[in-house]
C-alpha cells in the first residue's frame, strides 16, 4: 500500500506468495525484499521495485531466489546476501549486476557476522583455533592483527569501523576478555578490561 498515492502497489507474481515469513524495504523506500516459507524447510525470497511493482533479477541467480539472509547498503543501491553455501555476494539493486563476491571462510567452528560501512558492506568471521576473517566489499580481503584468541561472537560497530568480539581462556584460571579491532588498519586495540567468572 502506498500511503502517498493511497493505492495498492501490484507486486508481479505477487498473488502467487502465499506463507510470507518477513519483509524488508531499502533504506530509500525503493525496493522490497520478502522471503516465502514453502513447505517445511524450504525458503524461497523476492526482491521487488515498488516504483514498477517488478522483480528484480540478480546476475547468476535462479528466481525465485534463494537465499539466508540479505541486507540493503545505507543508499538502497547495492544488496548483500548470503547464499545457501555460505558465500556471500553483492549486488547493484538497480540493474542486478553483480559487483563482488566473498570467498567462503572454512574454520572450525566458526562464527560471523556482517555489517554496514557507509554504503559499503563489512564482515568478520573468527574460528575456534584463533584464524580471522575480514573482508570490505570495497578494499576485499582485510588483514587483522594477531590472533582471535579463542574469541567467537564478534559484532560490528554501526559504523563499520570498530570489531568486538569476547575471547575466553581457561588456563591458567576461567576469565573472559574484550577484544577488539579497529577495522580501517586492521590493528588490534589494547583493551584495559579483563574479568573472571
Amino acid at each position: 500500500w502506498d500511503f502517498k498515492k493511497k493505492q495498492f502497489v501490484q507486486l508481479e507474481g505477487g498473488e502467487d506468495i502465499k506463507k510470507t515469513i518477513d519483509a524488508m524495504f531499502s533504506p530509500d523506500s525503493t525496493r522490497l525484499f520478502i522471503r516465502e516459507r514453502i513447505g517445511l524447510t524450504s525458503i524461497n525470497t523476492y526482491l521487488f521495485d515498488l516504483k514498477t511493482g517488478r522483480k528484480i533479477s540478480l546476475e547468476g541467480q535462479p528466481q525465485p531466489l534463494q537465499f539466508a539472509s540479505i541486507q540493503f547498503s545505507g543508499d538502497g543501491n547495492k544488496l548483500l546476501a548470503q547464499q545457501n553455501d555460505g558465500q556471500y555476494c553483492v549486488w547493484k539493486t538497480s540493474n542486478g549486476k553483480k559487483i563482488t563476491s566473498m570467498p567462503r571462510p572454512s574454520f572450525h567452528n566458526s562464527s560471523g557476522t556482517y555489517g554496514r560501512n557507509g554504503n559499503d558492506f563489512v564482515y568478520v568471521d573468527l574460528g575456534s583455533n584463533g584464524e580471522t576473517f575480514a573482508w570490505d566489499s570495497k578494499r576485499g580481503m582485510v588483514a587483522l592483527e594477531g590472533n582471535a584468541e579463542n574469541a567467537k561472537n564478534p559484532h560490528v560497530s554501526s559504523n563499520g569501523k570498530t570489531i568486538v568480539a569476547l575471547s575466553e581462556q581457561t588456563i591458567p584460571v576461567k576469565e573472559s576478555a574484550i577484544i577488539a579491532w579497529d577495522f580501517e588498519t586492521g590493528k588490534k586495540y589494547r583493551l584495559p578490561w579483563r574479568g573472571r567468572k
